[in-house]
C-alpha cells in the first residue's frame, strides 16, 4: 500500500511498499509526557543562535569552554554540527570531537543551566536508502534533585547518559500541533531527541535545503515474515 512522508511543509513523498513489509513510525513515547530535551526543568526543543527565549522562556547563551571557562556563541556547519568559530571568522576554532567536554549553557529566569557534551557521533545512520549519515549528541547535565543524578537531555533515556540520541536541524521548528517542520529564520535551531518526529524527518533525510535529484528518499521497510 503506498506510504506518505508529509511531516515536512514541502511537497510529501510517497513511495510504494510490500504488504510484507512494516514501517515502524513513532511519533511519541506513549505515557511517558514530554520528549523534548530539557536540563533541570528547561525544555530546549528550539533555541535562537541570537539568544531570543524560546517558547518556555529559554534562551541560548553559548558553549563554555572547559579549559578556560570562557563562554563561545554556539552557531552549526553545514551538517548540523555543534561548531564554535574564532570571533566573526568563518575560522572553526571548534568543533566535533573537539567540543566533547563543552558545556552547552542556557538561562531561564535569569538562572544558567548548564549540560555536557559527552558523545559525538557523526555516523547515526539514515533510515532512507542511499541516505548519508547524520551527526547526533549525548549531552549530559546534574539533576539537582534528591539523589543528585547525571541524566541524558532526552528525557526517555535520562537513565541512559552516554547515549548520543539528540541532533540538530537548522532553520526549522517543528510544530506539535499541526504535525510539520516550519521553515523559519536561519538563526533558530531545532534540538531533537530521536523518539520525536523532528528527529525521524532528518533521518529520512527530509532537511531544508536537501535536494534529491531524481526521486525522493525510499523509507527503509522492516520485514515481517509470514506465517
Amino acid at each position: 500500500m503506498p506510504l506518505c512522508v508529509a511531516v515536512l511543509a514541502v511537497t510529501p513523498a510517497c513511495t510504494s511498499m510490500p504488504e510484507d513489509d512494516e514501517l515502524e513510525f513513532r511519533e511519541t513515547c506513549g505515557t511517558c509526557g514530554n520528549n523534548s530535551p530539557e536540563i533541570n526543568d528547561a525544555p530546549f526543543p528550539e533555541l535562537s543562535l541570537a539568544g531570543a527565549p524560546n517558547s518556555a522562556g529559554v534562551s541560548l547563551v553559548g558553549l563554555r569552554d572547559p579549559l578556560d571557562s570562557e563562554i563561545y556563541p554556539l552557531d552549526t556547519d553545514d551538517r548540523g554540527s555543534l561548531v564554535v568559530y574564532k570571533g566573526d571568522t568563518t575560522q572553526v576554532l571548534a568543533g566535533g570531537e573537539d567540543l566533547v567536554g563543552w558545556n552547552l549553557v542556557l538561562e531561564k529566569d535569569d538562572d544558567l543551566l548548564e549540560g555536557t557534551i559527552l558523545v559525538y557521533n557523526d555516523e547515526e545512520p539514515s533510515l532512507a536508502d542511499e541516505g548519508r549519515p547524520f551527526t547526533t549528541y549525548a549531552i549530559w547535565f546534574v539533576d539537582n534533585g534528591s539523589p543528585i543524578v547525571t541524566k541524558n537531555v532526552c528525557p526517555t533515556y535520562w537513565n541512559q547518559p552516554t547515549a548520543p540520541v539528540l541532533t540538530v536541524i537548522r532553520g526549522e521548528t517543528y510544530n506539535r500541533a499541526d504535525k510539520e517542520v516550519d521553515l523559519i529564520e536561519d538563526e533558530w535551531v531545532t534540538f531533537a531527541c530521536k523518539d520525536q518526529a523532528a528527529f525521524k524527518a532528518k533521518a529520512f533525510g527530509y532537511e531544508q535545503g536537501q535536494l534529491f535529484p531524481s526521486r525522493p528518499p525510499r523509507p527503509r521497510a522492516r520485514s515481517r515474515t509470514r506465517r
